[in-house]
Parts: structure tokens; sequence; C-alpha cells
């Protein structure tokens, strides 16, 4: 396998646990909470960096344009949900 589809591996996973601990807030607390959600951020930001290629779909006249397009929309609200705190 090649060293970007490994490093790509490592992020997503990274990001499953580290999604997985953030839902436990009660269990591992505030502070750990805090710091376990600034690096998802980070492991975000480098997802996104790492997949670049993807996203240069939206920019690409035809068909697939539209459908990329409203699949980022909707991995952004899915996103920006998580970013909301209930009340």
């Amino acid at each position: 396998m090649k060293r970007k589809t490994i490093l790509k591996i490592v992020v997503d996973i990274g990001m499953t646990v580290m999604l997985l601990l953030l839902m436990t807030y009660e269990l591992i607390g505030e502070a750990a909470h805090e710091w376990i959600g600034i690096g998802m951020f980070c492991l975000f930001l480098i997802h996104h960096i790492l997949n670049r290629k993807w996203c240069h779909c939206v920019f690409k006249p035809g068909q697939g344009s539209l459908v990329c397009l409203s699949m980022m929309h909707g991995g952004e609200i899915s996103f920006l949900e998580l970013l909301v705190e209930p009340p």
C-alpha cells in the first residue's frame, strides 16, 4: 500500500476513535473532552487536506458536480450538527 493511503486510513481510524470518545462526555470529563475535540478538529483538517482531490470534482463541469456538491453540503451540515451543543 502507498504511504498516503496508509496515512488516510490511520487518520480515519483516529477520527472514529475520537468521535466515540467524545460521545462519552460523562465518563471522560470536561478537560479530556475538550482536548479530544481539539484533536478531532485537527484530524478533520488533515483528512480534508489528504482528500483534496475529491473536493475538486465540485468545480469541474459535468454530471458529477451536482452530486458531489450535494454530498459535500450534506457532510457540512452533519459536521455542524456535531458542533452544536444540545440544550
